[in-house]
């Protein structure tokens, strides 16, 4: 038995509709109603807030078979942006229509219990390397949150993800190089 919720909507043909979302379109921007969840079946997304200098600060990317959603919340407006790293397909439902099939049906009920779950831990995780990692282990991080995805995303999207900047990224990629030639 399998608890994705991709899975699931295909197996019980819930009802979704697949959009392409072109570079740099939104899912949804900050404060936002939110009324509809996602599913990444193609592309990349980021999940990014503005601070109140305007600079954009990249909190998480969407990969392939990620949720997409811009908070957890039916209808409350969403805490953050996400927006197309590249050409994107996205299966949409209605939030309120997955919520009211959550009280009914237990698969769909523990699925999205496994999303929540997950997502916690990510973002526990993500905390944590923020507070005690230096530079080098935060990109040692990223790369084995999101293996395979250091030739998709722009690297500006990533050291400012890691806290740091392109020019620092690039040293900690030559630095991580020749660490990995040394092993």
């Amino acid at each position: 038995m399998t608890y994705s919720l991709q899975d699931i909507f295909l197996e019980k043909s819930y009802p979704f509709e697949e959009r392409t979302f072109k570079k740099g379109e939104y899912f949804v921007r900050d404060y936002q109603n939110n009324s509809r969840i996602g599913i990444l079946t193609k592309g990349i997304m980021r999940g990014y807030i503005s601070s109140e200098n305007g600079e954009d600060i990249n909190i998480l990317f969407l990969k392939e078979t990620d949720v997409v959603t811009g908070n957890l919340v039916c209808d409350k407006p969403s805490s953050i942006n996400i927006q197309a790293i590249e050409v994107c397909k996205v299966w949409i439902a209605d939030f309120s229509f997955l919520i009211s099939a959550i009280k009914s049906d237990n698969e769909i009920e523990m699925a999205y219990n496994s999303h929540l779950n997950n997502l916690h831990a990510k973002i526990q995780k993500r905390l944590v390397s923020l507070i005690n990692l230096n530079a080098l282990d935060k990109y040692l991080f990223f790369l084995k949150e999101y293996p395979n995805l250091i030739n998709r995303i722009p690297h500006y999207h990533i050291a400012n993800y890691l806290g740091i900047t392109p020019t620092q990224l690039s040293r900690i990629r030559k630095q991580y190089v020749s660490i990995s030639q040394q092993m």
